[in-house]
């Protein structure tokens, strides 16, 4: 295994995404349980809305999309491979990661608004479903197949369009 290994880095990602998502069940559970959330309730929606913006579209969707996808495209077929599915449920993740933020929004002007709660339930369940099964199928599908097809060199240029994603977004 090479150092800076990519998809040692988008396991690694993967592993991090579980525990926040873990962490955040809990607090979204509170926030229902009680029907309106605390300061604190509210920070912690924005947080998670922030954190699947940026870390796991902007950082690691990114690296996906324009370093992994396109090479493992070229190498598999287009019409009804795993990439084309996957970059789907990007976008559904980024839908979802979208209606956070709207409730962490309405949340931060009216703490009391119940849809917003009901709402914020729905999408976090969303998020864990789509997020749980997407990270499944690359770790157990797509990333031990790109090792058996990707060479040395690939890997290498596909870990220099991450560091670039990185530097990037400093």
């Amino acid at each position: 295994m090479r150092p800076n290994d990519p998809i040692v880095q988008l396991v690694e990602d993967h592993r991090r995404f579980l525990a926040r998502l873990r962490e955040f069940q809990p607090q979204v559970r509170e926030i229902a349980r009680r029907g309106a959330p605390d300061s604190g309730a509210v920070a912690a929606v924005r947080s998670f809305a922030d954190f699947l913006a940026r870390d796991v579209d902007r950082l690691h969707g990114r690296k996906e999309e324009q370093g992994l996808f396109p090479t493992l495209e070229s190498l598999l077929p287009a019409e009804g491979g795993p990439v084309g599915l996957l970059i789907q449920e990007h976008e559904e993740l980024r839908g979802q990661q979208r209606a956070i933020g709207r409730a962490a929004d309405r949340l931060e002007s009216d703490p009391h608004a119940a849809e917003v709660v009901q709402s914020l339930s729905v999408s976090e369940g969303e998020v864990r479903h789509l997020l749980t099964d997407h990270i499944s199928k690359e770790d157990t599908m797509l990333f031990p197949m790109a090792r058996e097809i990707l060479t040395e060199r690939q890997l290498a240029e596909i870990a220099e369009v991450f560091a670039a994603i990185d530097r990037a977004d400093g």
